[in-house]
Parts: structure tokens; C-alpha cells; sequence
């Protein structure tokens, strides 16, 4: 499956027409910036006791996002509650 076969040339020029092309530029800067940070990140922790808490906190997250997603509202309230915390054991 090709990535890029979503991708038409239309819907390109129809993006940088309404974003422009400094915008554009800006905010796939800003993305790149971003994965080398997380990917850097990664590779720091890798093998240590921190990767299972950064992988716990996903978990959590995905949790969270599940519940409020699926309108559950007190398991909700208390992942939000609990998610700084967790991050914070970081």
C-alpha cells in the first residue's frame, strides 16, 4: 500500500492555496520538529524502567479518550485526575 496514494495534486494545491506557502512550510517544520523530539525521547529511554511508565501512561490516556469517547463519565473524571500524577512519576 503506497502512503501517498490518498494524496491527489488537487487536493495539495487546494492546501497551499488556503494555508499559503509560509504557513505550510511553518507548521511541516513544526511536525518534524516534533517526531525528531519523540523519537530522540524514545531512544533515551529505551530499555529502561521509564519506558514502562511512559507505556503505562499511553495506556491510561488511550483509556481516558476510550471513556470520553464512549461517554463514561465518572471513569473519565477520575483518568483525568490521575493522568498529571502519573505523568509527574516520570
Amino acid at each position: 500500500m503506497d502512503l501517498l496514494s490518498g494524496i491527489s495534486i488537487e487536493r495539495l494545491q487546494a492546501l497551499i492555496s488556503e494555508w499559503g506557502w509560509l504557513r505550510l512550510a511553518k507548521t511541516i517544520c513544526e511536525v518534524l520538529i516534533i517526531v525528531y523530539a519523540l523519537l530522540w525521547i524514545w531512544g533515551r529511554i529505551r530499555g529502561t524502567q521509564a519506558e514502562r511508565l511512559v507505556k503505562g501512561v499511553l495506556v491510561l490516556t488511550l483509556v481516558c479518550v476510550l471513556s470520553w469517547f464512549f461517554g463514561f463519565t465518572l471513569i473519565t473524571s477520575i483518568l483525568q485526575q490521575l493522568i498529571p500524577v502519573a505523568v509527574l512519576a516520570i
